[in-house]
């Protein structure tokens, strides 16, 4: 009998993934170079809290250059 301790505020690397429509070694990568969400690693397996992903999301905003030709 397993106890789900992480209730939905965690999502596996592959539910990452999938959610930000990457692939798990983009994500690994990213790690390595320090780039990216924000991970938890317990052992062998990798989560990533939904409200950071939020806040990496965030912080990827920009905004368009205006095309008036400057």
């Amino acid at each position: 009998m397993s106890i789900d301790l992480l209730g939905d505020e965690y999502l596996e690397e592959a539910e990452t993934a999938t959610a930000l429509g990457r692939k798990v070694n983009t994500l690994r990568v990213w790690s390595v170079r320090r780039k990216g969400p924000p991970r938890i690693k317990v052992g062998r397996k990798v989560f990533y809290k939904k409200s950071s992903l939020k806040t990496y999301l965030d912080s990827q905003e920009t905004h368009q250059p205006l095309l008036d030709g400057r």
